[in-house]
């Protein structure tokens, strides 16, 4: 078998086969939150950059920042993204924010717990330099999120991992869909050399 050194850079570390953890991993999960907020940073960085129609956000006041971001949080309102954003793109990241609980040990009422907290770190830190805190991603987000995650994600992960035989990029694609952060927490992990 080929030692860690030998794998290719984009080789992530990450366990596409076995069960997932029979008793919370604290350190995990807070190395996976902390991973979180400096993904989101590069994200919410690359959303910036996209045009005010596209992001909806408005960069004409930049200087003022800290201002902005406490007006922000201190009156959140309903919004009035896409269909699509609020009801199809939040729940799928609720989604694998519950998943990510589950795979770290996590029951079912810790995985929703773990699925409010990074959505609601989502909407209270680097978007509200942007936007007002949004009621709807609040809510929609973390319960749809789990429902998925629980119903529609974890039975599929659970049937990708009993099929016999090596998984194929189909599956590993499917596995990475339902907990991206996931995997490329477990690539941070092996590019800094974060052991378990």
């Amino acid at each position: 078998p080929a030692s860690d050194a030998d794998l290719p850079w984009y080789h992530t570390g990450y366990a596409w086969r076995g069960p997932v953890a029979d008793a919370p991993d604290w350190r995990g999960l807070r190395r996976d939150t902390g991973y979180f907020l400096g993904y989101q940073a590069v994200i919410l960085g690359v959303v910036y950059l996209m045009p005010a129609s596209v992001s909806k956000w408005d960069k004409s006041e930049a200087g003022n920042a800290f201002e902005r971001w406490r007006e922000n949080v201190s009156r959140p309102e309903w919004d009035d993204d896409a269909t699509w954003i609020n009801y199809v793109l939040h729940p799928y990241w609720g989604a694998t924010y519950y998943v990510r609980g589950r795979e770290r040990g996590l029951d079912k009422g810790q995985s929703f717990l773990f699925s409010v907290t990074l959505s609601t770190l989502f909407e209270y830190t680097l978007e509200a330099l942007f936007e007002p805190v949004s009621l709807n991603d609040l809510i929609v987000t973390p319960v749809a999120g789990s429902l998925l995650g629980e119903y529609v994600f974890a039975p599929l992960r659970a049937h990708i991992r009993a099929k016999p035989g090596d998984l194929d990029w189909t599956d590993k694609t499917l596995l990475a869909l339902t907990d991206p952060l996931g995997v490329v927490s477990a690539w941070t992990d092996r590019t800094f050399g974060v052991v378990s």
